[in-house]
């Protein structure tokens, strides 16, 4: 490889990486909320946004 290539290689690279460390900190923020918001299930408004669907689930307890 040239000394040429290497600058924008490395650009792309560290973008990359960057990308895919705030896509898993991104994913386990939603996983930490929808757990949250399980233990809150019992209100139909935290059921709805738990769901991506836009099927409505009605839980009665």
């Amino acid at each position: 490889m040239s000394v040429e290539l290497l600058g924008p290689v490395i650009l792309a690279a560290a973008a990359g990486i960057a990308l895919t460390l705030a896509y898993i900190r991104a994913a386990a923020a939603v996983r930490r909320v929808r757990q949250r918001l399980r233990r809150l299930s019992r209100t139909r408004v935290a059921l709805v946004v738990t769901t991506n669907r836009p099927i409505r689930r009605r839980r009665t307890r």
